[in-house]
């Protein structure tokens, strides 16, 4: 139950981070500064909208959905790039025009070693963008007749267990079960 529950480790350190970080804001008195001027905290619009966006991680999370880690991983990227403010101090390390908010980018590093279908989900995700679907269906075809070429040779036993191989990619299933109705055929 903890080993399931540690992938959730970030999220709640972030959420603690939050709200004690919006709390201290929240009740600093005012005071007046040494040129004469009242001096109020008040939340930053980074801070309170990633509050708004943890809320939104949370409330995923309760009704069990599957993509929360996707959604926080998202959440934490924006804070690298200080779209969210987890907490009042921030951390920058820059490299020219582009400055990083450390705290952010560590969770997110520690977050998706914790969830590790979520950077694959990612790549997965946008790799997809990239080909098409007949490039997919060509890939496909390819594999299948690949996989025909491969298995001529093989007896109807091997071929069998080749089709009821849930470990074996869909196109060589595929390309057994069509050869094995070739063998019964003849």
């Amino acid at each position: 139950m903890i080993k399931k529950n540690f992938k959730y480790l970030i999220l709640a350190l972030c959420v603690v981070l939050n709200v004690i970080s919006s709390i201290v804001v929240l009740v600093t008195p005012s005071f007046i500064n040494q040129y004469g001027q009242e001096v109020t905290y008040v939340l930053d619009t980074r801070q309170w909208t990633c509050s708004i966006a943890l809320l939104v991680v949370l409330v995923v999370v309760f009704f069990k959905n599957k993509y929360w880690s996707q959604l926080f991983a998202v959440v934490l990227l924006l804070g690298v790039f200080n779209v969210f403010q987890f907490y009042s101090t921030v951390f920058f390390v820059g490299i020219g025009n582009l400055h990083l908010e450390v705290f952010s980018l560590a969770m997110l590093f520690v977050h998706l070693s914790l969830n590790r279908g979520t950077f694959s989900a990612f790549v997965k995700y946008f790799g997809s963008f990239k080909k098409d679907k007949q490039a997919i269906e060509q890939s496909s075809e390819a594999k299948y007749n690949r996989f025909l070429k491969k298995f001529e040779n093989k007896n109807e036993e091997q071929l069998q267990a080749i089709a009821n191989n849930e470990l074996m990619v869909p196109e060589a299933r595929k390309a057994a079960v069509e050869l094995l109705k070739s063998y019964r055929v003849n």
